[in-house]
């Protein structure tokens, strides 16, 4: 039993989530291509700005149409399908 803790302890758990951060080359109903590669939209894509005042950071919700071409974006994905997109409007 002690073997099966020491396991799972030593490799940690990967639900399968990854990021992607890049340009938005290209957005369109149900995908979404960063960096020449195409991605799958989740129907619940959750999307936030995230911008800078005098060294700070703030988050706050947007929708789908803020994402623009020429963006840059920092995402969450699992598989080929985008689960969040944080758009980093303090990188103009």
């Amino acid at each position: 039993m002690v073997i099966f803790i020491w396991a799972g302890i030593a490799f940690p758990y990967n639900d399968g989530h990854s990021t992607v951060t890049g340009r938005v080359n290209q957005i369109s109903n149900g995908f979404i291509v960063i960096d020449d590669m195409t991605y799958v939209l989740s129907p619940r894509c959750k999307v936030e700005v995230e911008y800078k005042v005098e060294n700070a950071f703030y988050r706050k919700p947007a929708r789908l149409a803020d994402v623009s071409r020429g963006s840059s974006v920092n995402t969450v994905k699992l598989a080929n399908t985008i689960t969040e997109i944080m758009i980093e409007r303090w990188k103009r």
